[in-house]
């Protein structure tokens, strides 16, 4: 019983070691040289935590929004947006953030190749609303995105509705 305690505080000492050397950032070439090395294992178990722009000097500014509009046999349209995630509560937002990434990068151009499956996924759950048999004829996919202005004077809200000047279709399905 003891050796199987101590290897599970190996196990849950080495995953928090490997989180910490892939999530603090690099000051030092050391540190460097070490977060290269732990890269491919915090792919390969799943534990990457991407790169974090929540600080002073690189803050990630841009929101953005994916929606589709569904179009169907008898020419009905509906549309689909992506959740407004400034509007959600933090539990949501905490239990849905790898949802809100999948948002912020599948609408880039270096993901293609993950745009018709949005578009086959849009069409498969979002059946006509009169008639689940009236087929989807096509889905169109579009980006919208805006930037949150910079703090100014105690009235400054960082939630800003998307502007609608900032859109770009940017892949068609027809299933």
């Amino acid at each position: 019983m003891a050796a199987v305690r101590v290897l599970q505080n190996v196990f849950i000492a080495a995953v928090l070691l490997l989180m910490l050397g892939d999530g603090v950032p690099v000051y030092s070439s050391w540190q460097g040289a070490l977060k290269r090395a732990l890269d491919p294992i915090a792919d390969g178990t799943g534990l990457w935590q991407g790169s974090w722009k929540l600080f002073a000097p690189n803050v990630d500014r841009v929101n953005v929004a994916v929606s589709a509009e569904v179009f169907y046999a008898d020419g009905h349209r509906e549309v689909w947006n992506s959740p407004d995630w400034a509007t959600l509560p933090f539990s949501t937002r905490f239990t849905r953030y790898r949802e809100g990434r999948f948002i912020d990068k599948v609408r880039l151009d270096t993901n293609r190749s993950a745009w018709p499956g949005l578009a086959r996924y849009v069409a498969r759950t979002h059946p006509h609303p009169e008639d689940p048999g009236i087929p989807v004829t096509s889905v169109r996919l579009i980006r919208r995105w805006g930037e949150t202005p910079p703090p100014s004077g105690a009235e400054w809200d960082p939630v800003v509705p998307l502007p609608k000047d900032r859109q770009y279709q940017f892949h068609t399905e027809t299933p």
